[in-house]
């Protein structure tokens, strides 16, 4: 199979060890996950800035390449404001090129694409089924409809992301026939870096 790296991404952390709800309406809400699973490394879009507004704004998510992501990890690093760098961190995405929809495979090109294999070190941590919309990733099903878990779901490592590919097809395919949010799902390898997100001298709070 033949996988191609769609760009570099950032998400906040998300870790089990001293939880906080951003919710301010439910300020008791708990770890969004299974008492196993240690963090919340999810390709889904919706765990990307909770909590920090920061991370929300139009202003700071207008320069995706892509699928929402960056074409170099300088080019994420202008986007985080400085006193955010340590909550943040960075991943690389590569996906399958398979697009699930109503339980059937069929081919799928994805375009644009980053050259391989990706700058820095990056260790994979797992794969994701991902609704797909308009060309952007959206929901991950293990969190946003706390599918992690369940049983007839294939099981999911500490960071929360299935352990095979197999399993992510498993996954994908459950989630395009309804178990997750309606509408196309695609595969992806997940890899964070190993190095803690830095400043490049040119980041605006």
């Amino acid at each position: 199979m033949s996988w191609a790296c769609i760009g570099y991404f950032l998400r906040t952390k998300l870790i089990r060890a001293g939880y906080q709800s951003p919710y301010p309406d439910y300020p008791d809400a708990q770890f969004p996950a299974p008492a196993h699973i240690d963090e919340i490394c999810s390709a889904g879009i919706c765990p990307r800035g909770l909590g920090d507004s920061a991370l929300d704004s139009d202003e700071k998510w207008n320069r995706f390449f892509g699928m929402d992501g960056y074409e170099a990890p300088e080019k994420a690093y202008q986007v985080v404001p400085k006193e955010l760098l340590s909550k943040v961190e960075l991943y690389v995405f590569r996906i399958a090129p398979t697009l699930f929809r109503d339980g059937l495979q069929q081919p799928f090109d994805p375009v644009p694409t980053i050259p391989e294999p990706p700058v820095g070190p990056f260790e994979r941590l797992g794969y994701d089924a991902v609704q797909y919309s308009h060309g952007e990733l959206c929901c991950s099903p293990l969190v946003c409809n706390s599918l992690a878990g369940k049983p007839d779901i294939p099981a999911v490592n500490r960071f929360c992301l299935m352990e095979t590919i197999d399993d992510a097809f498993t996954l994908a395919t459950a989630c395009s026939l309804g178990r997750g949010e309606p509408g196309p799902y695609v595969v992806i390898e997940v890899c964070r870096s190993l190095e803690p997100l830095r400043s490049n001298g040119n980041v605006t709070a």
